[in-house]
């Protein structure tokens, strides 16, 4: 199986939903805080080494897949609705 990272918060109802699909879906993941404040991000490390791997993203959840970047919560859903997820996170 691969290593799956999501950086979210646990104020971010995407965040929320990513992680019931993952676990709906049996596909463990480490989850990396990103400190939240009335919806701003703070410059904590987390933040600041999502938007580096990344590629600068800044919105949350962002999930990473044997450390490359894989996309949001709305790419899980694509990729379950087209049939691509098993072979992404298998």
């Amino acid at each position: 199986m691969n290593q799956v990272e999501v950086f979210g918060s646990n104020l971010c109802p995407y965040c929320h939903k990513a992680k019931a699909f993952l676990k709906k879906n049996n596909i463990p993941f480490k989850w990396k805080e990103v400190a939240m404040v009335a919806g701003v991000k703070l410059p904590t490390s987390n933040f600041k080494e999502m938007k580096r791997r990344s590629g600068g993203e800044t919105t949350v959840p962002q999930i990473f897949v044997n450390g490359q970047h894989y996309g949001d919560e709305d790419r899980l859903f694509a990729d379950e609705r087209s049939g691509r997820l098993d072979t992404i996170f298998r």
